[in-house]
């Protein structure tokens, strides 16, 4: 915590000087704001705060990106190194920390008003740029002590335009962007057996299909090949029996086994999620944490009446979906089995119908869930923890979560002892209810396997080229190509135990052209898929990368002394 602190304090003092060196190096002063102790404001003259911003809410934010990745000392060639537009060379800046006139100590405590800079300034190019930036971003004129953001970001709120369809655009977007663009380079400039990690070697596998992928056809027999694809594979997990293809599976052991092959080879997980990261109580060895899933929205919409809207415009994508699957490969939708009704034979009808079961069994598994605010105590979490996987059968008769678990790590079938590696049930409380809920033979197989047909083909259309319609958009839904609505998989789900999540990336509004925002994009859903293998690949081949690191370091040293 105390080097966290350090860290914020040496940022601000960075910020602050390179605020004072824009000030001598532009021709124009801006007016300076009063810097004396802002006045103890009354609470009663204070204004009421501002509603929170729903889903659909355009918003600019200022937040800065966080990159986290292990790198090892080593010297790097300059062919390899990833630079971006903003690479300043911390190895030509002389820059000495600032210090008072009479060598005094400055109270901490009045942070409001600078100590005067006596000390040489920087000449170094790339600082008086990010200077500019800084001065682009703030609002001088405005005082801090009566609006602290507008001072800090309102020139930027003011400068800025949303890109059409975009609703969020932020700095450390454009950072994002700048670092995104910089690995495409990288991987760009590199033959695959040119790379010695394999880390990097599958980074640049992915890229190179993805691109490849985004520059394909899309035309209508470009289309149906895709859907091909995915039915084949669909086709031999799982089967469509609302389509009258029949389940694979035809027990609760061959369905839970099904299961965790297909997340361990494409994504998704509708009844759970499962992530491998460190254990919680022995850091250096790692554990596969089960938890509820990644549903498409937080669990308030789900349980909260007033977002049924959201319900409703959710079951018509899913409508949707299964309306153009059908037409794309010549199924038709079983009505005697799955829609008897009279005014059910009509496809539109008998698909939504179908829709809004599953978004129903889906608000059953929300309201089995615990919101995520009660999902913080991590000690708590670790209460349910498996070394052998003959013990889930004794807790979870109806869930089959050992066939699920061996078949996701690929365990033989006679095989179930760990050998050390624990399983960890992240929130017994809600597999508990998931098997109350089969355990009194209320979902049966055909149902199951349709709900996992429908979550494969929302989950996995994207990865196959294919853009979820809406046939709400577009007269004809037999040729609709309208992206997706929602969020990846993996970008729902997060990563680590936390399950942290990030906001995708919008290329489109940041590249200069068709290409960039491609490749940009790219590596934005790699991200998803490898959390730390793009971070790693940048730090690890980033140009002045131990003299960064060692500027942080005396930075931090220097406050420890002032302390």
């Amino acid at each position: 915590a105390l080097v966290v602190a350090a860290l914020g304090v040496a940022i601000a003092s960075l910020v602050f000087n390179i605020l004072i060196y824009s000030n001598q190096v532009n021709t124009s002063p801006v007016p300076a704001p009063n810097f004396a102790a802002c006045p103890t404001p009354d609470p009663s003259t204070l204004p009421a705060a501002p509603p929170t911003p729903g889903n659909d809410a355009r918003r600019i934010t200022t937040e800065s990106p966080v990159t986290s990745a292990v790198s090892d000392d080593k010297e790097i060639p300059d062919d390899q190194k990833i630079t971006t537009p903003d690479s300043p060379d911390p190895s030509t800046d002389s820059t000495p920390p600032p210090s008072s006139d009479d060598g005094t100590e400055t109270d901490p405590h009045n942070h409001l008003v600078p100590p005067p800079y006596t000390g040489p300034v920087s000449d170094n190019p790339a600082w008086k740029e990010a200077a500019n930036r800084i001065l682009a971003t703030a609002n001088l004129s405005v005082d801090p002590c009566d609006d602290f953001y507008q001072f800090t970001c309102g020139n930027y709120l003011q400068n800025t335009e949303l890109e059409d369809g975009a609703s969020r655009k932020a700095t450390s977007d454009e950072a994002q962007y700048q670092i995104n663009l910089g690995l495409a380079n990288y991987f760009d400039s590199k033959k695959l057996r040119d790379l010695n990690s394999k880390t990097e070697q599958y980074q640049k596998i992915f890229l190179d299909i993805c691109v490849a992928d985004g520059k394909s056809t899309t035309d209508s027999a470009g289309r149906k090949a895709k859907w091909a694809d995915l039915s084949k594979d669909l086709d031999k997990y799982l089967g469509f029996p609302l389509f009258g293809k029949d389940a694979v599976n035809k027990n609760r052991d061959e369905i839970f086994t099904a299961m965790g092959k297909m997340e361990r080879q494409f994504t998704g997980g509708p009844l759970f999620t499962s992530i491998v990261t460190s254990d919680y109580k022995d850091s250096k060895k790692n554990a596969l944490y089960i938890n509820q899933p990644a549903l498409r929205f937080d669990r308030d919409i789900y349980v909260k009446p007033q977002n049924s809207d959201k319900l409703d415009e959710y079951a018509t994508e899913i409508r949707d979906l299964l309306l153009v699957y059908g037409h794309q490969t010549g199924r038709k939708i079983n009505h005697n089995l799955w829609c008897p009704e009279p005014d059910r034979l009509n496809d539109v009808q008998c698909a939504q119908q179908i829709a809004e079961k599953t978004v129903n069994f889906e608000r059953s598994l929300a309201m089995a869930s615990w919101p995520d605010t009660e999902l913080r105590n991590y000690q708590q979490q670790y209460s349910a923890v498996y070394t052998n996987l003959v013990l889930f059968y004794y807790d979870y008769q109806s869930l089959r979560l050992d066939n699920y678990v061996r078949a996701l790590i690929d365990m033989p079938a006679e095989d179930s002892n760990l050998n050390g590696f624990k399983v960890v049930l992240a929130q017994p409380t809600y597999f508990a209810a998931l098997e109350g809920m089969f355990g009194v033979n209320t979902i049966q197989n055909n149902d199951l396997t349709n709900y996992l047909a429908i979550h494969f083909l929302m989950e996995n259309a994207a990865e196959y080229g294919i853009d979820i319609p809406s046939i709400d958009e577009i007269n004809n839904r037999k040729e609709a190509t309208t992206k997706s609505k929602s969020a990846r998989y993996n970008t729902r789900r997060g990563h680590g135990a936390r399950r942290i999540r990030r906001p995708p990336l919008n290329s489109n509004g940041l590249a200069a052209n068709d290409r960039d925002a491609l490749r940009a994009s790219c590596i934005d859903t790699l991200i998803d898929y490898m959390p730390f293998g793009p971070g790693f690949t940048f730090v690890n081949n980033r140009a002045y990368r131990d003299e960064v690191r060692m500027d942080v370091e005396k930075q931090a040293d220097n406050i420890f002394v002032q302390i």
